[in-house]
C-alpha cells in the first residue's frame, strides 16, 4: 500500500480516506490538531483502519443490497418463519445506511487502538481526540459528523471494551511511555452533569460541575460560559459572559462551582462548562444547563 496525506479545504473540518491509501484532512482539522503527534496518530490510525478493513467495499456492497428489490424487504420472525411485511422506503434505506456507517466507524475505532499501541502511541490519545471533537459540537464540523458517526458517549463506551488489551499491548513495546514516539499519555478530563442550586440570599445560583482527570495531577482551568436571556435590560454585548477558575483535579470527586447572579426573577441563562489544559486546549465540554431565579 502506498500512503499519501493530503491537506485540503472545504471539508468542514472533516477527514476521510480512499481505498488507494490517500488520506484527506481539512485545513480546519489541521488547525484543531495543531502539532500534537498523539492526536495526529489517533486521526490517521482511524482513517488507515477504514482502508485496511475494506470499509469502502463493505459500504458499496451494503448500498447495492438496499437497491436490490429482491432483498429490499423488511422481515419479522414469527416463530421460525419469516414474514415479509413491506418494501423498504427511501427513509428506511437512509436510516439503514446511517446505522451501517456508524458500525464501520466503531470498527475503525477499535482497530485504531491496537494500531496505535504497536506504533508507540498510547490508546488514550484516541479518547483525547474524541473529547476535542466533541467540544466542537454546534459547529459545521459537528453537524457534518452527526448522521454517519455514533454519539461520542457510544464511541467512548465501545472503546473501553478493548482499552485494557490495547494498553497492555502498548506497555509490551513501550514499558516506559516517555520513550515512545507519542510520549506520555495525554491528560484526559471526564465531566458529569452540571447542577444548579439557588443560594440562601436568592440573588445567586451556585452552578457546579463534577469532574475527574486521568494521567494528571495538578490544576486544570474550568471555564463557565453564560448566555443570558434578558433582552429588556441587557445589551447584546452583555448577554454572553464567562467565569474561570483553576481547579486541582486530583480526585474522582472533584467539584468546580461558580456563583452566578440572577437578581431579576424573569432572568434566565444557559450555562455550560469547558475544561482546558495549560495550553488552552479543550479537554472536555459539559452539557448545557438552563438556570433561573424563581419569583418570590
Amino acid at each position: 500500500m502506498s500512503w499519501e496525506l493530503r491537506v485540503v479545504k472545504g471539508l468542514t473540518g472533516n477527514a476521510f480516506s480512499l481505498p488507494d491509501g490517500a488520506v484527506y484532512v481539512d485545513d480546519e482539522m489541521v488547525q484543531l490538531l495543531g502539532n500534537d503527534p498523539g492526536l495526529w496518530a489517533a486521526l490517521l490510525a482511524h482513517e488507515i483502519m477504514h482502508i485496511i478493513q475494506h470499509h469502502w467495499t463493505k459500504r458499496a456492497a451494503f448500498q447495492d443490497s438496499l437497491r436490490d428489490t429482491r432483498t429490499g424487504w423488511s422481515s419479522m420472525q414469527v416463530g421460525a418463519f419469516p414474514l415479509l411485511v413491506t418494501s423498504l422506503t427511501e427513509t428506511d434505506r437512509e436510516r439503514a445506511m446511517a446505522d451501517f456507517s456508524q458500525e464501520l466507524e466503531l470498527e475503525a475505532d477499535i482497530g485504531s487502538l491496537e494500531l496505535m499501541a504497536r506504533s508507540g502511541f498510547h490508546p488514550d490519545f484516541m479518547t483525547a481526540l474524541h473529547h476535542l471533537m466533541e467540544a466542537q459540537e454546534g459547529s459545521d464540523l459537528a453537524a457534518h459528523l452527526l448522521a454517519s458517526h455514533p454519539d461520542w458517549n457510544v464511541r467512548e463506551s465501545h472503546l473501553r471494551k478493548r482499552y485494557k488489551a490495547a494498553v497492555a499491548e502498548f506497555a509490551k513495546f513501550w514499558p516506559d511511555p516517555r520513550w515512545s514516539p507519542g510520549g506520555n499519555p495525554p491528560v484526559l478530563a471526564f465531566v458529569g452533569r452540571p447542577a444548579a442550586a439557588l443560594e440562601p440570599d436568592r440573588t445567586n445560583t451556585e452552578v457546579s460541575l463534577p469532574l475527574r482527570c486521568e494521567n494528571f495531577s495538578g490544576g486544570v482551568d474550568v471555564v463557565l460560559m453564560i448566555r443570558r436571556f434578558d433582552p429588556f435590560n441587557l445589551a447584546p454585548s452583555e448577554r454572553t459572559s464567562k467565569m474561570q477558575q483553576t481547579v486541582a483535579c486530583k480526585s474522582d470527586r472533584t467539584i468546580a462551582s461558580f456563583a452566578v447572579s440572577v437578581a431579576d426573577p424573569r432572568e434566565e441563562a444557559d450555562v455550560e462548562f469547558y475544561v482546558m489544559d495549560s495550553r488552552g486546549w479543550v479537554l472536555a465540554r459539559s452539557s448545557k444547563l438552563r438556570i433561573r431565579r424563581k419569583a418570590e
